[in-house]
């Protein structure tokens, strides 16, 4: 691998990497956000723990390595307590992690029009206050997080400012689309995500690289957990994934969304059970018009720079 790029934001540092000890058989799920991240990870812990209902949240079975939320040795903490085979979320891409040939990395992708979208209700349902309460108690005893951010905002240390957006959605949307990140920062628009997807795409060959796309799981969940459990070397039998495809539906995790949703435990939610908005694919079809979609793919192709990434990044492979 290539020297490592350090990606960072006011809420997030890929850094925190530096440090931990992997162990064998440690799972990494790197996704942009919003693109199936609690699915899969909900998905592996089935498929690692077995199926029965996980009794802490699962932001501490599988902690968010580069958050903010919590300090770097409360993290590092939690996962060398644990005694099981570990799996790790991130939403770092691939060339900004360590890479370990006893780790298995995981992608998920998604159409970017329903990322944004994603996105959308995502700010919508935040508690703000409640999760600048827990950055400010963080930064207060995280000296290297505090100076981390102060470099990020250019003044000193302080909770970030609350999100502001244009009033009109399709300004949004074309917004998400144009805007360009090339500072190393983690940000949420097309030009990241194809950018993150991509450092997976040139790396599929590998034995421990596996990638995923909301729309193939969505199409066929029961294939998509084979393919989960034979890269992650779990033997399943057609019963087994019966089973965990039931309890892997959106409507399944809704029920759940107490331990699932992430943040829970910081209670970053106006309304946990809505973090599992709809869980479909396509709804942007009811915003945007042909000129914005035909904008979009114009973009996407650039952002790509190739036909065969483009159509993986919009449509998956079985669509």
């Amino acid at each position: 691998m290539d020297q490592v790029v350090r990606y960072r934001s006011r809420m997030s540092d890929s850094g925190r990497w530096k440090g931990f000890e992997f162990r064998d058989g440690d799972v990494v799920i790197s996704t942009p956000s919003k693109c199936g991240t609690t699915w899969m990870q909900n998905l592996v812990s089935m498929l690692l723990l077995g199926d029965e209902p996980l009794h802490r949240p699962m932001a501490e079975v599988s902690p968010w390595m580069d958050m903010l939320l919590d300090t770097k040795e409360h993290v590092h903490g939690l996962l060398a307590a644990q005694q099981h085979r570990r799996f790790i979320k991130t939403h770092t891409p691939l060339d900004g992690l360590p890479f370990d040939e006893r780790v298995h990395y995981v992608f998920v992708g998604r159409d970017p029009r329903d990322q944004w979208l994603s996105w959308e209700h995502h700010f919508d349902n935040m508690d703000m206050e409640r999760l600048v309460e827990h950055y400010v108690r963080v930064l207060q005893n995280d000296p290297e997080a505090a100076a981390l951010v102060a470099e990020v905002a250019g003044d000193s240390p302080e909770p970030p400012p609350s999100p502001t957006r244009h009033e009109d959605p399709i300004v949004r949307f074309r917004t998400y689309v144009d805007e360009i990140s090339d500072d190393g920062s983690v940000s949420a628009n097309l030009g990241h995500l194809v950018h993150h997807t991509r450092t997976f795409w040139d790396r599929a060959h590998l034995p421990n690289v596996t990638m995923f796309h909301y729309g193939d799981m969505l199409a066929d969940l029961p294939g998509q957990i084979r393919r989960l459990a034979d890269a992650l070397g779990v033997e399943v039998d057609d019963e087994t994934v019966a089973r965990l495809a039931a309890r892997g539906t959106f409507a399944s995790m809704k029920e759940r969304a107490e331990v699932l949703a992430p943040n829970t435990n910081h209670q970053a939610w106006k309304d946990t059970s809505a973090f599992f908005h709809r869980g479909t694919s396509g709804q942007w079809t009811e915003l945007l018009g042909p000129d914005d979609v035909a904008h979009f793919h114009k973009r996407l192709r650039e952002r790509a720079g190739s036909d065969e990434l483009a159509a993986w990044i919009e449509r998956g492979t079985l669509g």
